[in-house]
């Protein structure tokens, strides 16, 4: 990765976060650690793994053990297909080895390692997703207990949250947060393509209870299963109509699977995927579904830091109130390709 392979906003980042690298150098060891962290928001499909992986090699160069967090072994992947070669049906401990050898894990399996005294503490660290990286949590926790004196580097779509209490957190953990690159101005300057916004209003969500900053899913999916019919029927007619790469996300699997009966009812193959599905089912689904020969039916598994640009209709049906979480599942939808792609609500995620 070179300089010369970024976009000047990239650019600007490295640099901005090479200043904070300087700064942390001259810090006392007494100074609050939280001083130690910076949390750079960019909107989704705008690179900021690409960015991620130009600031590692930087850190790595100038001399310092940096390593990039990464929530699952699903981006964790992601980050290996603009590396080296992945090779196809690697199994979960394959896929954490290979990452580990480009310095790339999660963040439980590197709390793991370092407690286990495997592994020594970093001398910088790249959280990716870092939305999740709060005091209040037990990994993240932990890893910034144990890592002090560390310099960290925060990636996320937005710095709000599901609520404003969790927003805080996000800002007591990580208090100098600086905006990279909002939705507006990406589509302004040409990098990315924002989609046709269609709001088809099928599941009534109004009534499904709040349970730790967002919909509780079972209920969620319920709200989903009652309207399973309707929507199957409009992804149906869109497919008739025109044919594209399509996903259609829910709350959860039960409502995945109803929705697959459903599509299925009217000759349209589908598959569901989630985090529990094996590595190689969901690369078969993935090769289909951007053929378009089948319609992939997700939870959750599209919405965070997986990349998918082949994907050109996005039917959202996983209501939702936590800023982050949509961001990420719109930002699935904004690559730039030679025609615009499609997000059809059909909750009320966009009146929220």
């Amino acid at each position: 990765m070179t300089a010369q392979t970024l976009r000047p906003y990239q650019v600007a980042l490295v640099e901005d976060a090479i200043r904070h690298q300087w700064k942390c150098d001259e810090m006392p060891d007494d100074a609050p650690p939280s001083a130690r962290r910076i949390l750079y928001s960019a909107a989704c499909s705008t690179g900021k793994g690409t960015t991620e992986l130009a600031l590692q090699q930087t850190l790595l160069k100038g001399g310092l053990n940096c390593w990039i967090l990464t929530p699952s072994l699903d981006i964790l992947r992601g980050f290996l297909d603009r590396t080296i070669s992945c090779p196809e049906g690697l199994s979960a401990e394959g896929l954490a080895a290979l990452g580990e050898s480009v310095q790339i894990t999660t963040p439980t399996r590197m709390q793991h390692r370092i407690l286990d005294g495997q592994r020594g503490v970093p001398d910088a660290i790249i959280y990716d997703e870092v939305h999740h990286a709060i005091e209040g949590n037990d990994v993240s926790g932990t890893l910034f207990a144990v890592a002090p004196l560390a310099s960290w580097y925060g990636f996320t779509a937005t710095a709000f949250r599901g609520t404003p209490q969790s927003t805080r957190e996000l800002e007591e953990a990580w208090p100098e947060q600086v905006d990279v690159l909002t939705i507006p101005q990406a589509v302004e300057q040409g990098w990315v393509c924002f989609p046709t916004v269609e709001v088809a209003g099928l599941v009534d969500d109004d009534l499904v209870k709040i349970k730790g900053g967002d919909f509780e899913a079972n209920a969620a999916g319920s709200a989903v299963e009652d309207r399973v019919d309707a929507i199957a029927a409009l992804v149906y007619q869109r497919q008739a109509t025109r044919r594209l790469p399509t996903a259609v996300i829910v709350p959860n699997r039960a409502s995945g699977a109803s929705v697959v009966e459903a599509l299925d009812s009217v000759s349209l193959d589908a598959a569901l995927i989630s985090a529990e599905t094996p590595a190689q089912e969901r690369g078969r689904a993935y090769t289909l579904a951007a053929e378009a020969k089948l319609v992939l039916v997700s939870v959750k598994v599209i919405a965070e830091g997986v990349d998918f640009p082949w994907l050109r209709r996005l039917v959202d049906a996983r209501p939702s109130v936590s800023p982050v979480a949509w961001l990420q599942l719109f930002g699935r939808i904004l690559r730039l390709h030679s025609e615009r792609g499609e997000y059809i609500c059909v909750c009320r995620n966009l009146e929220r």
